[in-house]
């Protein structure tokens, strides 16, 4: 490195700021690791060095968003503080990540630096932490794939078809839902495949979460009531929101903010729930406020995926929501509107970007888009991913003649299988 650019490089990072709101989230995941109730030693190992890492990436991060350091290298805009852009990006894999997969209508297409896979048969999907490996169902099996060459780690059988799987953030356990004979079970086994066991003799096919921590777990009961198994004190809650609708409750998606003990879940046709658990609150709220199809055409369940501990955002139709927990309640903070309906969100590993599936004529077609930030935007697309085709057997036309009108208002995109999207 040339002596001057060594100098400015030193200038710049003087001029950075600290950012006291990434020193105290390390600081909280660190103590958060080693003070965790009734935890196994490999757990606390594992949570020790997961916590040490994280201060490292918040920390890089927190760099990398510097307005002072990004000037002074040449990547951003005195004004403006954004990277200029001249035209939107091409490529299957967005900068910066470990993988990306598209899952829908039980195919999957994924993008990594090793392994590419366009239309993979699967019952399920779910990348582990890091984008190392893959979590797969294939028939009454489960499958981890490593990403490096493609190549099987481990099989397991199991007592029906893997509708669902989810990775714990620390990567030590796999909860994963089997369905068999109309009904389905919640189970887990550990990353290395041993000790299988059973959660729950009776859920929905709904994919399970995990809360930041790894000692709790989240997903949708047999009746669709929003349910939270707390591993570290064996003890099971079922979440009974106030103020929101009352008797049958079908919950699409659950999802933990990637720190502190929020949950979220897509709930009826157009809400999101937020709920604390462990304080045994829980709120509702739209993530439109002014959809005029609303009276025409039945919404599909949100979408939702975590910025932060308190921040979300939330898909529904043509339209993307900005959401923040206020005290106990979820206020709308801003809305974008795309250029077409939307089928599959998901939030960037640094949170600072979204992925979307954007539902056109000749299928899927999967961009990165900027965050909304405030008020009622258009959608800033800033990466073109690629298009994925319509199943085979749902055409544009065969959709508009059996759906009717609303499909054809909204682009098709209520009308096809819900796409899953996940970014490592």
């Amino acid at each position: 490195m040339s002596s001057e650019l060594e100098q400015q490089l030193q200038r710049a990072l003087a001029r950075v700021e600290p950012d006291e709101a990434a020193t105290e989230q390390a600081k909280a995941g660190a103590l958060a690791a080693l003070s965790g109730p009734g935890l196994r030693s490999r757990y606390r190992l594992a949570l020790v060095a997961a916590a040490l890492v994280g201060a490292l990436v918040v920390t890089g991060v927190t760099l990398a968003a510097s307005r002072t350091a990004r000037e002074v290298v040449g990547i951003a805009d005195g004004s403006s503080g954004k990277p200029h852009r001249s035209v939107v990006g091409h490529g299957p894999l967005p900068p910066g990540s470990g993988g990306f997969a598209a899952y829908s209508n039980g195919r999957l297409w994924l993008a990594s630096p090793a392994l590419n896979v366009n239309d993979r048969p699967y019952s399920a999907v779910e990348l582990s932490p890091g984008a190392i490996n893959m979590a797969v169902g294939s028939g009454h099996r489960l499958n981890v794939v490593r990403l490096s060459d493609g190549s099987i780690a481990w099989s397991h059988a199991t007592p029906g078809r893997v509708v669902a799987a989810a990775w714990a953030p620390i990567g030590t356990e796999i909860a994963y839902v089997v369905a068999s004979h109309g009904h389905a079970q919640l189970r887990m086994i550990e990353g290395d495949g041993d000790h299988d066991r059973l959660i729950d003799v009776s859920v929905s096919a709904v994919a399970p979460s995990w809360r930041a921590d790894s000692l709790a777990l989240a997903y949708a009961g047999s009746k669709g009531q929003v349910i939270v198994r707390d591993l570290s004190r064996g003890r099971t809650t079922v979440m009974q929101p106030r103020g929101c609708p009352s008797g049958r409750v079908k919950t699409a998606q659950v999802a933990f903010a990637p720190r502190g003990a929020l949950l979220a879940a897509s709930i009826g046709s157009d809400l999101v729930l937020v709920a604390d658990p462990a304080q045994g609150w829980a709120t509702c709220n739209s993530p439109v406020s002014g959809m005029t199809l609303r009276s025409l055409v039945p919404p599909p369940p949100p979408q939702v995926a975590w910025i932060s501990g308190r921040e979300l955002v939330a898909s529904t139709l043509q339209w993307v929501a900005r959401m923040a927990v206020r005290g106990h309640h979820l206020a709308r903070v801003a809305e974008a509107e795309a250029p077409s309906g939307i089928n599959g969100l998901a939030v960037s590993p640094d949170r600072r970007q979204i992925a979307l599936g954007l539902w056109q004529d000749d299928g899927l077609h999967l961009v990165v888009a900027e965050m909304p930030r405030s008020g009622n935007t258009q959608l800033d697309i800033v990466w073109t991913l690629r298009g994925l085709p319509a199943p085979s057997a749902i055409t544009s036309r065969r959709i508009a003649r059996l759906s009717g009108f609303g499909c054809r208002v909204i682009a098709q995109a209520a009308c096809l299988p819900r796409a899953a999207l996940t970014w490592r």
